[in-house]
């Protein structure tokens, strides 16, 4: 007999594959808003309209696909701190002012010789200007003008419009952004549920056929005896003889084998988490029953697994105190080293 006749055990496996479905949904759904995202880039670029139209449309106006056909030469009145390759610019076609937003590379690339008989087109993504930004927009307009000729803030649409043109690399990251973050997000999680549900997909079936048929029916006989206790959030069962543990790789530990066990704890973040160290003749070490204990219930649980374990042999030695630390870590260096010399 290959197969556990245990309705739990039956459960753990359908669950290793459930995920396995949850994990193709989720990249599924994330190619999906990737094509999404590149449906909408495409359609900007398709209905891609010239600033002056967006500046005098009724329709949504920022984080659109737009141009300006650039006539005279810009003039930089603005920039970041941490910025200080890109900046805001007072430019103009032939008939409008506007304001854009480009770095050095780009204003490099112009030919400011013949720009005024061939106006160089510039391509991004139109934003809504802030404050700060026309008023420096305005007091760099007013430079050298006449009281009487300078502009006040409450002109500035009126020259310029509610909306700038940002011209640099990342803009056109903003078109379909939603699309894109959602697709790497999804896409994020998707992957990791699949690494999950492969590698708890082959840890199962590895450690099962691990096991002869002579073990498993032995394990087996013991899992289903109505006096074994299962603890599913762990994935645990404690029958006479056995720890059978399912989460991660398949463990089967002889109670009778065992020569030190202690409770461990850790908080991270304020999630409390416990589980049972165990150690065997052989020096092997064994992490079992790992659970939340933030509630008093779960705790109570995390308590019943370690007292159910060590009740079952009076032999180890039980806690992690310093006595145990010295002296068991001193025997499992003799059992790996005796090992070692029989291989």
């Amino acid at each position: 007999m290959r197969e556990f006749t245990n309705e739990n055990v039956k459960k753990v496996k359908k669950s290793n594959f459930r995920l396995l479905g949850v994990a193709v949904v989720l990249l599924i759904a994330a190619f999906s808003m990737f094509v999404w995202h590149g449906k909408v880039v495409e359609d900007a670029n398709k209905n891609i309209k010239d600033l002056h139209t967006i500046i005098l449309s009724d329709d949504e106006r920022e984080e659109q696909k737009s141009y300006v056909m650039l006539a005279v030469e810009p003039y930089k009145f603005a920039e970041y701190d941490d910025e200080p390759t890109s900046g805001y610019y007072l430019i103009a076609d032939e008939t409008y002012m506007y304001i854009v937003y480009m770095d050095y590379s780009t204003y490099s690339s112009i030919d400011l010789e013949t720009i005024y008989d061939k106006p160089v087109r510039l391509e991004g993504v139109t934003k809504y200007v802030t404050k700060d930004v026309k008023e420096l927009a305005i007091e760099a307009y007013n430079e050298g003008l006449e009281e009487e000729e300078q502009l006040s803030l409450a002109d500035y649409e009126v020259y310029f419009g509610d909306v700038y043109l940002d011209v640099t690399e990342d803009a056109e990251s903003s078109i379909g952004g939603f699309q894109s973050a959602m697709g790497i997000l999804i896409g994020f999680f998707g992957v990791l549920m699949l690494i999950l549900a492969l590698n708890n997909i082959i840890s199962f079936s590895k450690g099962i056929k691990k096991l002869s048929d002579n073990e498993i029916s032995i394990i087996n006989g013991e899992i289903n005896d109505p006096a074994a206790f299962y603890y599913s959030d762990s994935r645990l069962f404690l029958t006479k003889n056995y720890i059978f543990a399912l989460n991660g790789k398949v463990k089967v530990i002889k109670y009778s084998d065992l020569i030190w066990a202690y409770s461990k704890e850790f908080s991270y973040r304020g999630v409390r988490t416990g589980s049972v160290m165990v150690y065997d003749k052989d020096g092997n070490n064994y992490e079992i029953g790992q659970m939340n204990i933030n509630t008093k219930k779960s705790k109570e649980i995390h308590n019943e697994i370690f007292q159910t374990i060590i009740a079952k042999n009076d032999k180890m030695a039980i806690g992690f105190t310093k006595e145990n630390q010295v002296k068991m870590n001193q025997e499992i260096k003799e059992i790996k080293k005796r090992r070692k010399e029989t291989k």
